[in-house]
């Protein structure tokens, strides 16, 4: 097991440095925020409290409740990131997420000498579940979805979820008789089994595996649902209410700023979005500014301003108000994020400044891309390059190979078949429909028609015939492609961390986390 570093230059993100607060190359950046940080005023003491109710009974460890301490001291800060509540953690971004949040604190730490202090953010009040109800797996030369059967179409919060163990423990059932028989296999499907015992909501289950994978790192978690939590933001969801077309203003500006600095915007936003929802019947929904009221998109329902106020506990954020409510809440030093969070935290400089803040630190998460013996194997017998790998061109060389690899004049003999065919039956059928009449000529058509079909299948069995011939280099170079850049996506976009579990355990993951942070313009590879 060893790891490799492919330099991926991202110019890219250094163009728009002048988006954000923090260039997150520059070592000055990290002390100038701590400076700044530990002179805004938190609610430390109830947060503390938030997190020390949220992970008790079952998401204890000594590292956490060391930094749940450390936390409550002026002095310390927090590395922050999240994501949504996949099904068994989700994609593989959400554990390189995780680990690029614990090795940050961890350089940061050193290099500030004081308290920083790892946080993951559960999305738990987002409501698309098609992001979050299924895994993919590897199926031969394809990736295959297994789909977790939620019967709720409602769009309430996934925190709203409960999962039944025997519903859960089926689902795992069909999985794992889908997945290879390894020796770890036993391991994971035990402890899924084990954490859903007892009826559990989603966002829980996801938090019970994150904290099997990462408590000894001393990992904070939160659910962005927690009833707690709520009470804390009261006071933020005031702000965001009363300042909201200032909000809206802001949010607008630095959208068409984005747009100025030549890209396509990554917010899209109807007229007058409030950038916060309210639940309504067991439902998110969507809050529109309209004079001095808000709105649902329909009328259905709407709100004065003092009685949205009173309704604080229903609200929850998106996009926008998301990074806003967690600079709020958290003595933030830095957050991690994927690119395309990235982008979206570009438009909204201003936004924070409308509450009187600063953005913090915003670091792109790593890349990874897990290679199995088998696939290196096949790459390197193939002679493509990583980089062309990762930029999804492994598709089009596997149809360049088949056709330079094909046998020569095949098209050409069948080419020429054809043509010797026609001026053979054209002048014969003539001379024939003159010589016996009747409808000879419609027959000969229909004859000759039936020959052309005769010949396409032939030619199509012909080019069977050389696929099966090329199939064992065609199968190898498919499977490369599905490891590497499946579904055309990176891998970390579609694999689920139990794939790797299952095959090799977790010593890989915990390589991970126990290395220095590497390069930010780097993409890993990481040989097993």
């Amino acid at each position: 097991m060893k790891i490799e570093k492919c330099l991926i230059p991202n110019e890219k993100l250094q163009q728009k440095t002048l988006f954000y607060h923090y260039d997150p190359t520059q070592d000055e950046s990290y002390f100038e925020r701590y400076r700044y940080v530990t002179n805004q005023k938190y609610k430390r003491e109830q947060l503390v409290e938030v997190l020390r109710n949220y992970h008790h009974p079952e998401l204890v460890h000594p590292a956490i409740e060391l930094n749940l301490d450390r936390l409550s001291s002026t002095d310390s800060v927090v590395v922050i990131g999240g994501q949504q509540a996949g099904i068994l953690t989700g994609p593989l971004y959400t554990i390189y997420k995780v680990i690029t949040i614990i090795q940050l604190a961890k350089r940061e730490e050193e290099r500030l000498q004081k308290p920083v202090i790892p946080v993951f953010w559960i999305a738990g009040e987002d409501h698309d579940r098609q992001e979050v109800d299924h895994v993919f797996m590897p199926e031969g030369t394809g990736m295959v979805k297994h789909s977790f059967p939620l019967q709720d179409t409602k769009k309430a919060s996934v925190s709203t979820i409960t999962i039944e163990p025997h519903v859960v423990h089926q689902w795992l059932d069909e999985l794992h008789q889908a997945i290879a028989d390894r020796p770890y296999k036993t391991g994971w499907v035990a402890l899924c089994e084990q954490l859903t015992q007892e009826p559990v909501t989603w966002t829980r289950f996801f938090a019970k595996i994150l904290h099997y994978l990462f408590a000894e790192y001393g990992l904070l978690l939160i659910d962005s649902h927690d009833t707690l939590l709520r009470e804390l933001e009261a006071d933020y969801f005031h702000q965001m209410i009363d300042k909201n077309h200032v909000l809206g203003d802001a949010v607008s500006r630095g959208i068409q700023k984005w747009e100025e600095g030549g890209s396509p915007s990554p917010l899209q936003f109807e007229d007058n979005q409030a950038h916060l929802f309210i639940e309504e019947n067991g439902q998110r929904v969507a809050l529109y500014r309209e004079g001095n009221q808000f709105t649902s998109r329909n009328h259905f329902f709407q709100y004065k301003i003092d009685d949205l106020h009173e309704k604080h506990n229903r609200l929850s954020n998106n996009v926008v108000t998301r990074p806003l409510m967690q600079e709020m809440v958290f003595p933030v030093l830095a957050f991690v994020g994927g690119s395309s969070e990235i982008d979206y935290w570009g438009c909204l400089k201003e936004a924070f400044s409308v509450f009187g803040l600063q953005m913090p630190i915003v670091y792109p998460r790593q890349n990874v891309t897990i290679v199995e013996r088998s696939i290196e194997k096949y790459r390197e017998n193939w002679g493509v390059d990583w980089e062309t790998l990762f930029a999804g061109k492994g598709q089009s060389l596997i149809e360049l190979w088949k056709q330079t690899n094909q046998p020569p004049n095949v098209e050409q003999q069948f080419a020429e078949l054809t043509h010797r065919l026609e001026e053979l039956y054209t002048p014969f059928l003539q001379e024939l429909t003159q010589t016996v009449g009747g409808n000879m000529e419609q027959m000969g058509e229909s004859t000759a028609k039936k020959l052309q079909n005769h010949v396409s299948w032939l030619k199509q069995k012909a080019y069977g015939v050389i696929d099966t011939q090329l199939e064992v280099t065609l199968r190898q170079q498919r499977m490369v492609v599905n490891a590497i850049y499946p579904l055309e996506g990176l891998q970390e976009r579609c694999y689920n961390l139990v794939y790797f579990w299952n095959n090799y355990g977790l010593d890989w993951l915990h390589m991970l986390c126990k290395q220095e942070l590497p390069e930010w313009n780097t993409h890993q590879l990481l040989f097993l």
